[in-house]
């Protein structure tokens, strides 16, 4: 964590600060830090994506939804659905690398047209152009990609697909908790 605040200084501008932290998990420094401080950089990132993308909407009211998640006994919040999939994922990635083929592989067994976990965005969506496939997912780890256009139920099938082929058990080792409290903000 102090790699990353030794290369990064706080910005005054969320925007940049997304930009920088984005930046920083694509480096080495990165990986040289303990899974927990990944996790929370990781997570860190999701919360402040989701809440730009809300803060800048055209909407009169925002709210924000935060939900959790608790990963072999840490806990971490989140704004989205789609943050706390990817940073569960991106943990496990993490920790299990010699698992990565069999958890996409369990992921893969719960899809009806798409992977969730590839190789390549353009894997991901074999149908769809390259500017698509890169809008719709995120990288969770070297040459890994996830699909984010991603539901609520599924998330919670192709988790604990992933979960279980990484040989921990749901609701045990991972324990995910959507929708927590709301914060309403009037926009001026």
């Amino acid at each position: 964590m102090s790699a990353f605040r030794n290369s990064i200084s706080l910005s005054a501008f969320p925007l940049l600060e997304l930009e920088r932290v984005a930046a920083f998990i694509r480096t080495e420094a990165f990986r040289r830090l303990d899974v927990k401080a990944r996790a929370a950089l990781i997570l860190f990132h999701a919360c402040l994506s989701k809440s730009l993308e809300r803060l800048t909407n055209p909407g009169g009211v925002v709210i924000l939804k935060w939900s959790e998640f608790v990963y072999r006994g840490v806990i971490y919040q989140g704004w989205s659905y789609v943050g706390i999939y990817t940073s569960i994922l991106r943990l496990l990635w993490e920790e299990f690398p010699a698992r990565r083929e069999a958890m996409a592989a369990a992921m893969r067994n719960h899809g009806r047209i798409n992977c969730y976990v590839a190789r390549s965005p353009e894997a991901l969506f074999p149908e769809q152009s390259r500017t698509y496939a890169l809008a719709n997912s995120c990288e969770i780890a070297d040459g890994w990609y996830v699909d984010t256009i991603i539901g609520r139920d599924r998330l919670r099938r192709l988790l604990s697909a992933a979960i279980a082929a990484a040989t921990l058990k749901w609701d045990q080792d991972v324990i995910v908790r959507l929708q927590g409290a709301e914060l309403a903000i009037a926009k001026d």
